[in-house]
This record gives C-alpha cells, sequence and structure tokens, in this order.
C-alpha cells in the first residue's frame, strides 16, 4: 500500500513511495505515480466487480436454502438420483418409505427412509452440496459412505447439511447471523433479502470466495484495457471469480470433518456432535485467522488440524 507522496520541485513532477507487506519499498516518479495510480484504481473497480459477480452467485446458492426438496419435483428427483448413482451405481435407488425395516436411503446416512426430512433444514442447498462431493469426488464420497476402513458410524447425509448450516453461519446468517437463511419450506422464489446479502458480504467467508480465482476461464470476449497476467486475461481474472467457491470449501470441511473421526474417533455415536463442533470451529479458525488466496491452500490449512492419510488425499478433478 503506498504511504505517501512527494513533490520533486527540479521536475515539477510527484513521487509516490510504496512499501510491501515483504518490506520492499519502491519509490515512483514521474509518469510512473500516474500509471501506479492508474492500475491501483483499475484494480479496485476491478475487485468490486468480483465482489458484486461473486455475491449473485453465493445469493443463488442461499436462495436454494430456502428452497424445499420433494420428490415431486423432477429437478429434485432428478439431483437424488444422479447422488444415488454415484454411491451406489448398481442399486436402483429406493423409494422413500415409513418401513423402518428397509434400509434404504438410511444407507447413506439419513436419519430415515425420505431424506427430504432431513434436507428440511438446509433446504435444496443441502442435496447440492452432497451430490456437489459425490460428483466431482466420487471416491471420496464413496470411501466416506460405503467402502472406508474403518466403517463409518455416523450420518452422513445428516451430517453434510449440518456442514452446509456452519458454512451459511460463517456468511453471516442461519443460527447466529443476521438472516434467517434456513428451513427450506419455500418454492424456490424467496429471493434473498438486502439484509441478508450485506450480512454476507460482511464476512470472512465471503473475502475467502472473492480472493478465488476462476476454476475456468470465462467465455465471451475479452473485457477492453484487459492485458496478459499469468497466463490469463488480467480483465477477466480480476472480475470473474470462482463460480464453486462455496461448494469445493463444502467438501474441504466435511473431508476435514471425516478424516478428524477416523484419527479421533468418539467413544460413541452420541458424542459425535462434539466432532462436529470441533471440525466447525476449525474451519472457522482457518479462514477467520488466514488470508487464503486459493482452494489448496484451505485444503492445505485444513490438513494442519487433521492430516489425510495419503490413501484417502482427494485428487480434484
Amino acid at each position: 500500500s503506498g504511504e505517501g507522496k512527494g513533490k520533486e520541485k527540479d521536475k515539477g513532477k510527484g513521487t509516490m513511495r510504496m512499501q510491501f507487506k515483504d518490506g520492499v519499498v519502491l519509490k515512483l516518479t514521474g509518469s510512473g505515480v500516474h500509471m501506479a495510480g492508474r492500475a491501483l484504481e483499475i484494480s479496485r473497480q476491478a475487485w468490486q466487480q468480483r465482489r458484486r459477480w461473486q455475491a449473485r452467485h453465493v445469493a443463488h446458492k442461499l436462495q436454494m436454502a430456502k428452497t424445499k426438496v420433494v420428490w415431486s419435483n423432477a429437478a429434485h428427483r432428478s439431483m437424488m438420483q444422479a447422488f444415488w448413482a454415484t454411491v451406489y451405481p448398481d442399486l436402483p435407488m429406493p423409494e422413500p418409505t415409513l418401513d423402518i425395516a428397509v434400509e434404504g436411503w438410511k444407507n447413506m446416512g439419513f436419519q430415515s427412509n425420505d431424506p427430504c426430512t432431513d434436507f428440511r433444514a438446509m433446504g435444496l442447498l443441502g442435496l447440492h452440496c452432497l451430490l456437489y462431493l459425490a460428483s466431482h469426488y466420487p471416491e471420496r464420497a464413496r470411501s466416506i459412505i460405503r467402502d472406508g476402513a474403518p466403517k463409518r458410524d455416523y450420518p452422513y447425509g445428516s451430517v453434510g447439511i449440518n456442514v452446509v448450516a456452519t458454512l451459511v453461519e460463517m456468511l453471516g446468517l442461519g443460527r447466529n447471523g443476521a438472516g434467517l437463511i434456513g428451513g427450506g419450506a419455500g418454492e424456490g422464489d424467496d429471493e434473498v433479502s438486502e439484509q441478508e446479502l450485506q450480512a454476507v458480504q460482511g464476512s470472512k467467508l465471503f473475502d475467502f470466495f472473492c480472493r478465488l480465482p476462476p476454476d475456468a476461464p470465462p467465455a465471451g470476449p475479452t473485457p477492453k484495457g484487459a492485458r496478459e497476467y499469468g497466463g490469463k486475461e488480467e480483465g477477466e481474472w480480476m472480475v470473474h471469480g470462482n463460480a464453486n467457491a462455496l461448494e469445493e470449501t463444502f467438501c474441504a470441511a466435511y473431508e476435514m470433518l471425516d478424516n478428524m473421526w477416523v484419527h479421533e474417533p468418539p467413544a460413541n455415536i452420541l458424542f459425535f456432535n462434539e466432532t462436529l463442533k470441533k471440525a466447525g470451529e476449525a474451519l472457522k479458525d482457518v479462514v477467520n485467522t488466514h488470508p487464503l488466496i486459493s482452494l489448496s491452500e484451505l485444503r492445505a490449512r485444513t490438513l494442519l488440524y487433521a492430516p489425510f492419510p495419503s490413501a484417502l488425499r482427494p485428487t480434484p478433478p
């Protein structure tokens, strides 16, 4: 950040002294001052555009938390089918039932054979995040739900929904936040309020989302004035963010929680809430105390709390 300006009397042009966090001092004079000021202004404007871009994406995801999951909705049913098929590709998806003697969806870690009752807490967003984990990291999902050693005995589905609730809370909403996100009682037309969006944009988790580079170069024409930067168009990199920031953070948080359970299992399932609370506090500590700038750094930080055995380390898609 710049720390001062002066005037060179003999040249009649300004000077700028910039000191960076690593102690390096850069002195600019003449036209360099104008160029640096222009670059900083362009970066500031691009950063504001990126925040607005990410806010629209997050608002869409949070609207999903207000949407009730129902079997009669073809899109919801298709998502359930995809989730089931990723974990149990050789078995047909079971229909919801109140018969407690049937395993069905309880094998996927839900508290009953109708997962819609579990999704009421975080609505469609809960299903969306669980499906994202299963479809982008299928081997990891199967190792947790079906094939893992040691065999897990916690309810994976409902635990995943609790992880989503923790992320919503970290965005300034939910149980301890400013808004009332959650409940999944709407039909998808209950938009995120301005108050809720302001709370989100004031959270450190949202700042982390904004710092993430895009997961893929955005489509469309190159913005006017964009320059080549690190193999990408600088204008595109600055304005467009990562569309899957929330989902990838969910995956990292879920994997951290699971690894905590593997290495420090509770005495019995009745004490699993302690593991869930510990994982939530660890994630908050990672995001709130470290200026993370990438998903790989997020994963590396969470490994400090619960190191993954190399055989279980997830491989990004």
